[in-house]
């Protein structure tokens, strides 16, 4: 069959503007046939928000044709993607559906760059910083961001999570920045880092943002940190002083009582008895108990008040008193009490008599 209707497009590629101005294209429809016929005029795969048609029902006599006028006007910024739109405009005569033509076209939309960067905070004191970089792609093309950082004196480490950004278009991204001092004073004054970070796009120029450090040492000055050294070194010699005393009396009171019996601790003269911790026997308040409650019902003031409650060491009972220290023999039932004056005392059957 012969063609009956032609249509074309001049010019068939259009190139949208990024300032956002229309571009228009002749729609030239043809009656090649030998009757009066009516055509509609469509437009597809474009979205209809992005052209209209000065024309979309032309009438021809035979060998007749017509224009119209396509307006193609898409969207600005990101609400339109960077890329190549191929479109389709039809001419269908009504006289006879069967009939059409039709004519191709490109519409090519170019990238249209608008980046911002924004960091919070801006200003952070402490040891060291956390930052966060807000990227905002504004253009109508996906992008890489790539970042960078510095500081004046070189004083600072840098670190991106991530290092290189990937934003869709019209989309904004959230990158995590720490701020590290290369050298961390423990005592000095403030020290204040300005420093900048490049934000680079693939496509357009790039932003700079600044924002500012302030490393704050534990200390201000050293004179807090040489008296807590100096507070340790007394506790160092208060503590060891007082083990020092009470290893001479454990000593004393060994010596003193292996004298006078045969206990079992005695046999070995490198070996002493040694009382655990406070508390370990019984809990709460410190207290006698079995022997030597006995010892103390009968001669209190004597023996004193218990500091401490009762621990065992190789069949070996001791507690300390407020005058001294009790030692009770579990093979023999026999209680010694060794004094702060290195006199020793020994209680059996309800009678102390004094063995030095």
């Amino acid at each position: 069959m012969a063609e009956a209707i032609r249509i074309s497009l001049n010019p068939d590629r259009l190139v949208a503007k990024q300032d956002g101005t229309p571009v228009e294209s002749e729609i030239i429809i043809q009656n090649l046939g030998s009757t009066v016929d009516q055509y509609a005029v469509e437009l597809d795969q474009l979205p209809s928000t992005w052209y209209s048609l000065s024309n979309v029902s032309v009438a021809l006599f035979p060998q007749d044709k017509e224009t119209a006028k396509l307006i193609i006007h898409p969207p600005q910024g990101s609400g339109t993607k960077a890329g190549t739109y191929p479109f389709t405009v039809t001419a269908l005569s009504r006289a006879d559906p069967s009939q059409s033509s039709r004519a191709d076209g490109v519409l090519q939309v170019g990238s249209v760059a608008s980046f911002e960067a924004q960091i919070n905070p801006t200003k952070l004191t402490g040891r060291r910083g956390k930052y966060a970089l807000t990227l905002k792609n504004g253009g109508n093309a996906d992008i890489e961001v790539e970042l960078s950082a510095e500081d004046a004196e070189d004083g600072c480490g840098f670190r991106f999570s991530p290092k290189v950004a990937h934003i869709a278009a019209g989309q904004k991204a959230t990158v995590d920045l720490k701020v590290r001092p290369r050298r961390s004073s423990i005592a000095g004054p403030r020290k204040y880092f300005d420093f900048q970070v490049k934000a680079a796009p693939n496509t357009g120029p790039a932003k700079t943002v600044t924002a500012q450090l302030i490393h704050k040492p534990f200390f201000l000055t050293w004179r807090p940190l040489r008296r807590l050294i100096f507070f340790f070194i007394v506790l160092a010699a208060i503590v060891g002083g007082y083990l020092y005393v009470e290893s001479n009396h454990l000593s004393l009171a060994k010596s003193s009582i292996c004298n006078n019996s045969k206990l079992p601790f005695c046999s070995n003269n490198n070996t002493a008895p040694i009382p655990t911790p406070v508390g370990q026997v019984g809990g709460g308040k410190p207290r006698f108990i079995g022997a030597f409650n006995d010892f103390h019902q009968h001669y209190r003031t004597l023996v004193g008040d218990p500091v401490e409650n009762e621990s065992t060491y190789k069949g070996v009972a001791t507690q300390f008193t407020s005058t001294g220290m009790l030692i009770y023999d579990h093979h023999d039932g026999t209680s010694f009490l060794v004094r702060h004056d290195s006199t020793v005392y020994e209680f059996r059957n309800g009678v102390s008599v004094q063995v030095r």
